[in-house]
């Protein structure tokens, strides 16, 4: 249901417009599932736009380059390391939205999950993809 939310663009700017204090970890909290999982939403988004015109892919690859830099990714990897199994609580144990483990909340834990292993995913293939590309060019 949450895939079906129009974007936020006060959550679209933060995400976008990445500095080098951005505080992800305040950013990807643990607290409320729900948040957390629409932010990693908002990221696959823009991590899976197909770049067509060069500016565009330039673009892309600057946003890459500075959600790297500002530790997105390594609070990404925090994150899918400090998973507990059926659950969707962070890396203070605690589980989000009030501890419930029913079956919304494991559904919904699921999704993060999910969610966090295809972002991880395509980080380490576009580097990889980039780093072969560089290393094939020179």
């Amino acid at each position: 249901m949450i895939s079906l939310l129009p974007r936020n663009p006060i959550v679209t700017r933060t995400v976008e417009e990445i500095g080098p204090d951005t505080d992800w970890e305040c950013i990807l909290d643990t607290k409320c599932s729900f948040k957390l999982l629409y932010l990693l939403r908002t990221i696959e988004q823009i991590v899976n736009i197909t770049a067509e015109s060069p500016e565009e892919q330039r673009r892309q690859s600057e946003w890459f380059s500075a959600f790297l830099a500002s530790n997105g990714f390594k609070r990404l990897y925090d994150l899918f390391l400090s998973w507990e199994s059926g659950s969707s609580s962070g890396s203070d144990g605690s589980a989000g939205d009030g501890g419930s483990h029913d079956g919304a909340s494991a559904s919904l834990g699921k999704e993060c999950l999910e969610s966090l292993l295809k972002l991880i995913n395509a980080f380490i293939l576009g580097t990889y993809s980039s780093t072969s590309t560089t290393q094939v060019m020179t």
